[in-house]
């Protein structure tokens, strides 16, 4: 996947700021049947063990859909949130995805650069 410059340089500062913010942080994600492999390999890559499939890991959405979809639920003062958006990431709040966390962030790119950094898929106490 190509990266502009400015979208690296944003998820890589958004990461850090992502070590400040209080736990638990929770990484979730949806897969497109044929995206299921490649997220698996490239998961495994980083983590160097595979994802679980189902509930509290990551769902296939079937055949039908198109792509992905990774998630990043996270509580966090409206600062952290500000901050964020200021970045470029569309920041989702006072939304009933997920009663346990105040925010979302949907990003391919901001997921994965948790994940190397020591996130995982999933609940982060």
């Amino acid at each position: 996947m190509a990266k502009s410059k400015k979208l690296a340089l944003d998820s890589e500062t958004a990461a850090l700021i992502f070590l400040g913010v209080s736990r638990p942080l929770r990484l979730e994600a949806e897969i497109a049947g044929k995206f299921t492999k490649e997220f698996e390999k490239v998961y495994e890559e980083i983590k160097g063990a595979q994802p679980k499939s189902g509930r509290g890991s990551y769902h296939d959405i079937g055949t039908g859909k198109w792509g992905r979809e990774l998630r990043i639920y996270f509580n966090a003062s409206p600062i952290v949130a500000d901050k964020l958006r200021g970045l470029g990431f569309h920041v989702e709040e006072d939304k009933p995805y997920n009663s346990q966390y105040s925010y979302r962030i949907n990003s391919v790119d901001l997921w994965w650069k948790l994940v190397e950094m020591g996130f995982n898929l999933g609940d982060n106490p």
